[in-house]
Formats: structure tokens, C-alpha cells, sequence
């Protein structure tokens, strides 16, 4: 299970990364964190689907930071939907 963090107000990027260290036993295959003036996000991730790819928090064009935890059972059949969309990972999270 992945574990989540965030800090808002006046945003502590090295905090969140703390934080996030401290649920590792949750997602041992990697830490990474995201953060501007108001908002930082700090991510432990247990890669199930798309081991080597969608490290979180994941941004978008227009400039949102996504942090997911759980598994999403239909996210196949979301982007067979969605085949348009310029996929970046083959993870389950991106389709979110």
C-alpha cells in the first residue's frame, strides 16, 4: 500500500519527503514529492502496475499534481476510452 503526505500553507518539500520516509514499510519501491509556494505532496509508492514507470505525484499538462493510493481494477478499459490521450506510463494511475 502506498502511503500519502502533504504540507500546505507555507509548503516544506524536504517535510513531505521526511513524511513520506516515514511510511516506507507501505511502499518500499520508491519515495518522490512535488511542491510550489502553498502546497507540497510527498508520495511512498508499492509499484504494482507499471513497476519501473508512474512515479507519483504525477503532474498534467495544465499543471495538477495527482498522489493515488489503491488500485484501479478498470484502468484498461479507460484508456481503450480514452485512445486519443497521449498516455506517459503504462501505469494505472494516469487514467485517473
Amino acid at each position: 500500500m502506498c502511503g500519502i503526505s502533504a504540507h500546505l500553507g507555507s509548503a516544506d518539500h524536504t517535510l513531505v519527503l521526511q513524511m513520506a520516509s516515514l511510511l516506507s514499510h507501505r511502499g518500499p519501491d520508491g519515495r518522490q514529492g512535488w511542491s510550489d509556494a502553498d502546497c507540497a505532496l510527498g508520495h511512498a509508492r508499492l509499484a504494482i502496475v507499471d513497476v519501473r514507470g508512474s512515479d507519483q505525484p504525477m503532474g498534467d499538462d495544465g499543471g495538477c499534481q495527482l498522489i493515488q493510493n489503491g488500485e484501479i481494477y478498470n484502468h484498461l478499459s479507460i484508456r481503450r476510452e480514452l485512445q486519443n490521450h497521449q498516455w506517459r506510463t503504462q501505469g494505472d494511475a494516469e487514467s485517473i
